[in-house]
This record gives structure tokens, sequence and C-alpha cells, in this order.
């Protein structure tokens, strides 16, 4: 009886308005010693969840991407399993693209400490919720973002760039100590400078499932309206001219997307988990909601054993 409420209240998330988005908090698991994110249970806010992004962005950077990238892989579990994590928090899908548009807004002031690891781990988490989440996956402003932060990432790269580390000589026995500690900054500050340009080039030189990932939404578009949409990704990304070529070729477009609409194999598998009763009033509703073909009834409509 408790696995079936736990069934029905799934369900009624997950047509509440839209397919629903897990987020596993159980991120003491990752770092037992440095929780920082709550650990609460059940429906959490929009308001709720970019606050803790907030809170780890300023205190723990890998930690906000370990929470981003749970939030993630949750909604692709759910989508492909219709299962949910134990110790779960449920956002909308509705609410997702304020999730992806606040990640984009969170700030990185360059060359300074960690700033390198900063801007790495913004993009990873860029990259986490666009691959993963079907709703993203399927958006135009999504790959716009994306463009958007490659043009600004390729606007800070300093070309012909290089960094080699200052060394002591003897006449450096001479200085003061205030002039020792002038130089001591200033190393530290091009040491910073060069962290960050390394971390910049390193996510410029792994762009290729973006870049695909873009070229197969494109694919789905009509001529004109992709013609218009490819132009200004190469504009925002500040694309060279082999990688306008790249993305002006063919793709395969990304499965048919519908929102708030489950498949009728993750339909069944939630349905295998709840009482006879609770299944059948389950069926009926989505059946009568969801649009489904005739191959799909079927598999709807089989025998559980």
């Amino acid at each position: 009886m408790k696995c079936a409420n736990r069934i029905r209240l799934l369900v009624v998330h997950v047509h509440a308005s839209a397919v629903c988005m897990i987020t596993a908090c159980a991120i003491a698991a990752v770092e037992p010693m440095h929780t920082a994110v709550p650990a609460e249970t059940g429906f959490s806010s929009l308001a709720s969840i970019l606050s803790s992004v907030d809170a780890l962005w300023e205190k723990r950077p890998s930690t906000c991407f370990r929470y981003i990238d749970y939030i993630a892989e949750a909604m692709n579990n759910l989508a492909a399993y219709g299962v949910a994590p134990e110790g779960a928090v449920v956002l909308l899908e509705e609410d997702i693209p304020s999730l992806f548009e606040h990640i984009c807004r969170l700030p990185v002031q360059p060359n300074l400490e960690n700033s390198g690891f900063r801007v790495y781990e913004k993009w990873r988490m860029l990259g986490a919720l666009s691959r993963q989440i079907a709703a993203l996956k399927n958006s135009k402003q999504t790959w716009l973002g994306m463009a958007t932060e490659i043009g600004s990432i390729r606007a800070q790269i300093i070309p012909g760039y290089n960094y080699e580390p200052r060394r002591l000589n003897i006449s450096d026995v001479r200085k003061t100590k205030t002039e020792m500690l002038a130089m001591q900054e200033e190393n530290d500050r091009k040491n910073f400078e060069a962290q960050y340009q390394g971390r910049l080039r390193l996510i410029c030189h792994n762009l290729e499932s973006t870049i695909e990932n873009i070229r197969r939404f494109a694919a789905s578009l009509p001529p004109d309206e992709r013609k218009l949409f490819l132009d200004k990704i190469k504009e925002l990304a500040r694309s060279d001219e082999g990688e306008a070529k790249l993305l002006d070729e063919p793709a395969e477009p990304f499965p048919p997307y519908r929102a708030g609409r489950i498949s009728a194999e993750v339909a069944r598998i939630i349905a295998s988990r709840a009482s006879p009763d609770a299944r059948k009033q389950f069926l009926d509703k989505i059946k009568a909601e969801s649009g489904y073909t005739e191959e799909e009834l079927k598999i709807l409509d089989a025998p559980f054993e």
C-alpha cells in the first residue's frame, strides 16, 4: 500500500501540468563532510532550487555542479524509466527554462583565484542540463543561450597567449619586503590569468557534442526558420568558417518531443508499481489525455504479469 501511494503521488506530479523533474538531493552521499545542499523531500519551488544554487555557487562550485547534474540525471531517468530517486525533490517542467537561464547568469569574474575552475564548472552545468533534459534539448532558447556562452568564452581568449612563470634570480635577494610582496602578487595574478585562459581554451577544444546537438535541433525546423536560427547561432558563438560550414551540414533530428507526455513504456513502468485499482485509474486517465497512437495503446493495454 505504501508503494502504491508513492506511485500515485508521482502520477499526480507528472500530470499536474507537465512532466516533472526529479532532483536528487542526497548530496551528502557525494560530499559527506561538506553537505551544503538542503535535504528536503517532496515538492520544491523554483525559488528554493535557485536559492540552493546561489548558495552553492558562492561557496562550493564543484558541489553546485553535482547538484545540477543530479537534477539533469534524475529528469533523464524519469523520462526513460519512470523511476524517482529516493529522497528526491520535484520541480515542474515549466520551471526548467528559468533554471537554465539562472545558470547562464551565474557570475564568473576573470583572472582571480579559482576563476578558471568556476568558468569550467558553469559550462559543465549548462552542458548537463542541455544534454539530458528533453524540454531544454528541444528548445530554441536553450541553444541560443549555449551559443551566447560560447561567444562570451571565445571573446575572452587572448590570441597567442603564452605564459612562463617568473623564477627568482640573484638580484631578487636585494629587494625589500614590500617589493617582494608586490612581485608575489604580480606572479599570483599572472598564474590566475594563465589558469583562466587554459580553462577557456579547454572548453573551446571540446565543443563537438554541443555543435552536434545544435545541428540536430536545427534539423527539426522548417528550412527558412532553420537558416535564420543557424545564422544567429554563428553570430552569437563567434563561429569561424569551419564551424559555420559544419553547422550547415545535414543532421539527424532529435526524436519527437511533446511536453507533458510520457511514453507508453514509461507509463507501464509507473502503472506496474501501483495497486490494480490505482493502475486502472492511472491508465484510463493518461489514455484519455495523452493522444497515444494505436500501437502505444496496445502497449498500455497488454496484460501485467
